[in-house]
């Protein structure tokens, strides 16, 4: 019985070190084998995972960390479900914002919903949805993710301008100019200040 918790943890550090190497493709047996003999260690899951990472498999990546998130739940490790969460969200999101700046719309609009289902909470996140929301004309769902985003701001007005803005734009594709005035309005700060007044006077 000593054995059984031995050896799999042998296949673990093993593959741990074969990591630090960047000996990926032999680290990755390494940790299939350590799972193999015991399928609920979530750390080994989870560096699984962090290898698919480096190999920039995402897809790979994210299966590993499910497994990391439901191993550890079901072994109380909250530590490794809330480092899979964060590595998971802040990956996504990161692919998102380079999808977005190449104008790949809908692989930016998946990347970053993904990253939102992991716990991420940021309002770019959701301003980035509502840019790309406006750009396929998709107004009701601009409205609500930059709307989400403004919810989220804890800054000023001045840091609320740019979503305020975006926000303004929604509404004008969607009809509603009333809305479009009112947040014409609150975008009346900062850098965003003369343009939102040139919008208003139209």
């Amino acid at each position: 019985d000593k054995a059984e918790k031995i050896i799999p943890q042998l296949y673990y550090i093993k593959a741990n070190t074969l990591m630090k190497q960047k000996e990926f493709q032999a680290a990755i047996e390494n940790f299939d084998k350590a799972i193999e003999l015991n399928p609920v260690n979530p750390k080994a899951y989870f560096n699984k995972g962090m290898v698919y990472k480096q190999l920039d498999n995402s897809e790979k990546m994210k299966e590993a960390m499910d497994k990391a998130i439901e191993t550890g739940l079901s072994k109380n490790d909250i530590k490794t479900v809330e480092n899979a969460e964060k590595v998971t969200r802040t990956t996504f999101y990161n692919k998102g914002v380079k999808a977005f700046g190449a104008k790949n719309y809908d692989e930016a609009e998946g990347f970053l919903k993904t990253s939102a289902e992991y716990g991420n909470k940021s309002v770019d996140l959701f301003y980035q949805l509502g840019k790309i929301y406006n750009i396929k004309k998709n107004w009701n769902d601009a409205i609500k993710n930059v709307n989400k985003a403004i919810e989220l701001e804890t800054g000023d007005d001045t840091a609320k301008a740019k979503l305020y803005f975006e926000l303004a734009t929604s509404y004008v594709g969607s009809g509603d100019t009333n809305s479009a005035c009112e947040a014409y309005k609150k975008a009346m700060f900062g850098p965003y200040a003369e343009n939102a007044k040139y919008q208003i006077e139209q």
